[in-house]
């Protein structure tokens, strides 16, 4: 199947086409993978790596968990996490506005 979710196919060769969760963990089983390394962020952001450290429990999976890929995904996050917990960052602002953005 190539190694990656977008060759893979379902049981009867239909193109998968989908990372959700369950098309993962359903292709995992099926192809009895030892291993999986995440790699694009949606899956990661969606917590892929969770679920399939419960519903594929032998698998050995790479990737961040759902709440260390927000880090990632989300630089507002990231930057109000810093803060929180006072660790040092370049100064920020977040905007929902882009008039108060070029204001600023």
């Amino acid at each position: 199947e190539g190694g990656k979710i977008a060759n893979a196919a379902a049981a009867d060769g239909t193109p998968l086409g989908k990372q959700d969760n369950d098309t993962v963990v359903e292709l995992v089983k099926r192809v009895k993978a030892d291993m999986v390394v995440v790699g694009p962020e949606q899956p990661l952001v969606d917590g892929v790596v969770d679920v399939l450290e419960v519903e594929c429990p032998g698998v050995k999976v790479f990737g961040p968990s759902k709440a260390g890929a927000e880090l990632e995904a989300s630089k507002a996050f990231t930057k109000d996490f810093l803060e929180e917990h006072d660790i040092p960052t370049a100064k920020y602002r977040n905007f929902t506005s882009p008039a108060d953005a070029i204001a600023y």
